[in-house]
């Protein structure tokens, strides 16, 4: 189900952000929420040279909304670390807007706190001669705090049920995203690393009925990027209740050696459960050759009681 005005695009696309330079992913469930608006941190992915960092902005106001980290985001961390933002890519719908940012220098093993300030987030509003010009939203700055120490969120993933009974029907309403619904973000920040790629599960948003799954796949090589989905790949989710969950792709955007998608999740995974096993299979990695590389399925297992 594609979301009404779904627009993507990759900016700048720093060469460091491969899966050679990669140094693990850390787990965040910063949340920073206004009145009409809610700016989510979904992981924080470390690399050599620098650091990726997917935000999530998500606001009651119509139309589609636009941010620019140059000049919108304010990056620092406890032992005094000032950052140079951009942007790696960016994906809008109505009512929200996913950006990637590269954060430069590395953060330093020594911080244990990174602090984002977000200002400048503004919607595209039309006018009577049907232009559409931009107006700042009301309720910033927008504060995320990232505690770069957290807590683990990797389990031993639960008896995946087999069952014959139907997976759960997908809503029928859009956006997948809304501020009105969102009800917590379920921290995740783990990752698969073979010798060709790493596969990295950034976080679930959990709305009233359903979820967003973020996820991020990194190469070697600039000239192996590719489209996780819908291209390839398949996700199974379920959980230790016994509960198995519908899970569609919905929407991915590549750029030279990585790829990030998102997939929809119904209904939204049950806070009683302790624990989800989530599968990827199927995907799209190549060699220098051009030859299929064995690549799944990945199996995770997610500790989600201390979500919050």
């Amino acid at each position: 189900m594609a979301e009404t005005g779904n627009v993507a695009s990759a900016l700048v696309a720093p060469e460091q952000r491969l899966a050679a330079g990669f140094g693990g992913i850390v787990p965040t469930a910063a949340v920073a929420r206004s009145e009409a608006t809610a700016v989510m941190a979904l992981a924080v992915e470390h690399h050599a040279e620098g650091a990726a960092i997917p935000v999530v902005i998500v606001s009651d106001a119509p139309g589609l909304l636009t941010w620019d980290p140059d000049d919108g985001l304010t990056a620092v961390d406890d032992v005094g670390t000032h950052y140079v933002a951009r942007t790696i890519a960016q994906s809008g719908a109505l009512g929200s807007l996913a950006v990637t940012i590269w954060l430069e220098p590395a953060i330093p093993s020594s911080a244990r706190r990174l602090e984002l300030s977000l200002t400048a987030v503004n919607r595209l509003s039309a006018t009577r001669t049907r232009a559409s010009v931009e107006r700042a939203l009301t309720g910033g700055p927008w504060e995320l705090s990232i505690d770069l120490t957290p807590e683990r969120t990797v389990a031993s993933p639960p008896f995946a049920p087999h069952s014959a009974d139907p997976l759960p029907p997908r809503p029928t309403s859009v956006p997948v995203r809304s501020v009105g619904a969102l009800e917590r973000l379920v921290p995740i920040g783990q990752a698969r690393i073979r010798p060709a790629f790493t596969l990295a599960l950034w976080s679930i948003e959990a709305y009233l009925d359903r979820a967003v799954l973020s996820l991020g796949l990194l190469v070697d090589h600039p000239s192996e990027a590719g489209h996780l989905f819908p291209d390839a790949g398949r996700v199974s989710v379920w959980d230790d209740l016994g509960n198995r969950y519908r899970a569609t792709p919905t929407g991915g955007i590549t750029g030279p050696g990585w790829s990030e998608s998102t997939v929809e999740i119904v209904p939204a995974p049950s806070p009683a459960g302790a624990t989800l096993g989530i599968e990827v299979d199927a995907l799209p990695i190549r060699d220098a050759d051009g030859q299929a590389i064995k690549s799944g399925p990945l199996t995770f297992g997610v500790a989600i009681n201390s979500a919050r």
